[in-house]
């Protein structure tokens, strides 16, 4: 089973789409695991998890990676595993930075985790 790691955001302070984790050709994916640390004490942020089946094209997934400040963790890290079917067949995967408030000069940084089904 093929196993992928790529940082999605990279210190993103801005709203918009990070980079693309793209395969070959269509992949299953089996499961997946997103670490997230963020500097500046963001109050708020949301994270989409979105796919392609072209690789050009993407859409939301219906996976969103959230805190609306309730609780604010001050440790500046969070790790979640993904265990989703809504990634049964993809092209291509990235995360977008949808919103970010709050804190000082706050900035989003997100690994992701990808391991292939058999």
């Amino acid at each position: 089973m093929p196993k992928y790691t790529f940082k999605a955001l990279d210190a993103a302070s801005a709203v918009g789409p990070g980079p693309v984790l793209k395969f070959p050709s269509i992949r299953s994916i089996g499961k997946m695991a997103g670490q997230l640390f963020f500097t500046g004490g963001p109050f708020s942020w949301i994270v989409h998890i979105e796919a392609s089946l072209n690789g050009t094209d993407f859409s939301p997934t219906g996976v969103s990676i959230q805190d609306d400040g309730t609780p604010n963790f001050p440790d500046g890290h969070y790790f979640w595993p993904i265990n989703d079917d809504q990634f049964s067949l993809v092209k291509a995967i990235r995360m977008n930075l949808v919103s970010l408030s709050g804190g000082s000069s706050p900035t989003i940084t997100f690994l992701l985790a990808i391991e292939e089904e058999e």
